[in-house]
């Protein structure tokens, strides 16, 4: 016998999508079930398919889409390590059945559904490109896409190449780095022609390892032409 949202029983197993059957052996496992399957890569942007079971809340008993866009949107912008990376956006969701199940005295209603998800997925190895937002003697941060970070450490910078030129700021011990302008915080130069580091404020560098902290996806890159090596040459 179904329960369907309405109240009404139905005895046929063609019944509305999430219709509610209750039973007292679960017959869909309620712990995370991803499985997912990459679709197609776009330099580090992981288009992939997927399949999850979800845990809806009875207050989405009425309108379960809801309810699963509100389980994904909880996903969003947070490193997801089945993903392994960060989870942009989801669409084309669709329910693999059309009922519903309810687990003895758990009220969540337990379905598959299927959706499609944009993940930002960088390899190491990999060379990216970055807006320099912060200059310091020990590194170089810059934001990918202007929502990711990632930090280039002064060991993985060229010291044979490039040289930090201190700013005005240099002895402000109060105040530290952080200044209105370049001539404040002082950057990064080239020795010989004295150009500032990046083009146009723009920077590539090579991705050496990534970083992942409280579902948050950080990156550490490299301007060394072997960055792998285990103590870059530092002169």
């Amino acid at each position: 016998m179904i329960s369907t949202l309405d109240g009404s029983k139905k005895r046929k197993t063609s019944s509305p999508l999430l219709a509610v059957i209750v039973t007292k052996k679960p017959r869909i496992a309620t712990t995370d079930g991803t499985k997912c399957k990459p679709v197609k890569r776009v330099d580090e942007f992981l288009i992939v398919k997927a399949n999850l079971v979800v845990s809806i809340t009875p207050a989405f008993t009425s309108d379960a889409r809801a309810g699963v866009e509100e389980v994904l949107d909880s996903m969003v912008m947070k490193y997801n390590p089945t993903f392994q990376g960060v989870v942009v956006s989801h669409s084309n969701i669709s329910f693999l059945c059309k009922t519903a199940f309810v687990q003895v005295e758990c009220p969540y209603l337990v379905c598959k559904v299927s959706f499609d998800i944009v993940v930002w997925s960088p390899q190491v190895g990999v060379k990216l490109v970055g807006k320099i937002n912060a200059w310091s003697p020990d590194h170089v941060s810059l934001l990918i896409h202007e929502t990711f970070n990632a930090s280039i450490p002064r060991r993985h910078i060229p010291n044979n190449t490039w040289y930090f030129k201190y700013g005005t700021l240099r002895n402000d011990t109060h105040r530290g780095y952080i200044g209105s302008n370049i001539e404040e915080e002082g950057m990064w130069v080239h020795r010989a022609t004295g150009d500032r580091l990046g083009d146009e404020g723009y920077l590539e560098f090579t991705v050496i390892g990534l970083i992942v902290a409280n579902e948050m996806l950080s990156l550490l890159g490299s301007l060394q032409p072997d960055p792998f090596l285990t103590d870059p040459v530092v002169r």
